[in-house]
């Protein structure tokens, strides 16, 4: 007889995804918890349209639990969620980020705002929300320019450089984060 074929999603550990408690409360984004919750759901094979509306609802906490609170009811008891989509549109509808770009200067403000041990651990997420945030080149520049200024032996080059040629400076604020990483 053959051998009996086991799917590949069945022999992957994951862990269990985290909590989403609303745009306050949680570290990640509406999205990256449905990311999570669809990763979680291929690989412990949950298919169901009730079987995903139903642990999606254990994993929901705090504004966002309250914000559902019809579908735990209707789950508690035993009743007929509705479609997958449907509940993902409704906490979409309640929690999108209605402004990406403001969301994205202020993480924006918040991590330039603090000291990073290197350069490279700054840019890290800088790039992600530098990048959203909507800000021009030179405002950008500029604030790449105020973490440097906190590591006088890289601040030494780029002063030198700019002297001896100042046609060399990147000015998009790209091509100079990626410049002064070189430095």
């Amino acid at each position: 007889a053959p051998a009996p074929v086991v799917s590949q999603a069945s022999r992957i550990k994951a862990s269990e995804p985290p909590k989403y408690k609303g745009n306050k409360g949680s570290d990640i984004t509406l999205e990256q918890w449905l990311q999570k919750m669809g990763l979680w759901f291929r690989v412990q094979n949950i298919t169901t349209d009730d079987d995903k509306i139903t642990l999606a609802l254990m994993y929901l906490e705090g504004g966002a639990h309250d914000y559902v609170e019809d579908y735990v009811e209707t789950a508690s008891n035993g009743g007929t969620l509705g479609s997958w989509t449907d509940f993902v549109n409704r906490l979409k509808a309640g929690y999108r980020q209605l402004a990406p770009e403001k969301t994205a200067q202020t993480s924006l403000e918040e991590w330039c705002s603090k000291t990073h041990s290197t350069v490279i651990q700054f840019a890290e997420n800088f790039r992600r929300y530098a990048s959203k945030s909507g800000y021009a080149d030179v405002e950008l520049i500029r604030r790449i320019d105020n973490q440097v200024g906190k590591n006088s032996q890289i601040l030494t080059v780029m002063t030198a450089m700019r002297q001896v040629n100042p046609m060399l400076i990147p000015t998009k604020w790209e091509h100079y984060l990626d410049w002064v990483l070189k430095l």
